[in-house]
């Protein structure tokens, strides 16, 4: 985001221009005005529920969400309005929502941090650090809430199960 050129301007324009060129969803499930409500911009869903006749007849769910990091990381006048909510609770409601919806499968699209050392047995974690905040999540969703965690933030390796 930019620093608005007058005391009017939407400090979120650029951001809000680029999203409506979009011809998909920007999706964060996590991602609320600081009152609680969720984010009425055009374009940006909580989670989605992929065209079957593109996922082989299997209705598929996809969940966004973000870093608790992602408002520290622009400018405070731009962003005073938002909160990023707890990464768990959020992903868990939207998995409920498209389990409900008839979600065979439900991805997890989320800019979360983790790394590990060694990538011999991608069953093996003891090389990778479970503090780090992707790994915290998955601990905290448990078996079964998504099937597959897409994640990325701090350039590092992760190639485990």
């Amino acid at each position: 985001m930019t620093t608005p050129a007058s005391p009017d301007a939407d400090p979120r324009g650029a951001l809000l221009a680029r999203v409506a060129e979009m011809r998909f969803p920007l999706l964060v499930a996590n991602l609320r005005y600081r009152d609680g409500r969720p984010l009425d911009w055009r374009g940006v869903q909580p989670s989605v529920m992929l065209d079957p006749a593109d996922t082989g007849g299997v209705l598929v769910g996809v969940i966004g969400a973000t870093t608790d990091e992602a408002l520290t990381s622009t400018l405070a006048d731009n962003v005073r309005d938002l909160v990023v909510t707890p990464l768990a609770p959020a992903v868990r409601e939207q998995a409920q929502v498209l389990r409900a919806q008839g979600a065979v499968v439900v991805l997890l699209a989320v800019h979360a941090g983790g790394s590990c050392g060694a990538f011999g047995d991608p069953h093996d974690l003891s090389a990778c650090d479970a503090d780090e905040e992707v790994f915290a999540l998955a601990n905290d969703l448990g078996p079964g809430v998504v099937d597959l965690v897409v994640a990325g933030h701090s350039h590092s390796g992760v190639a485990h199960v």
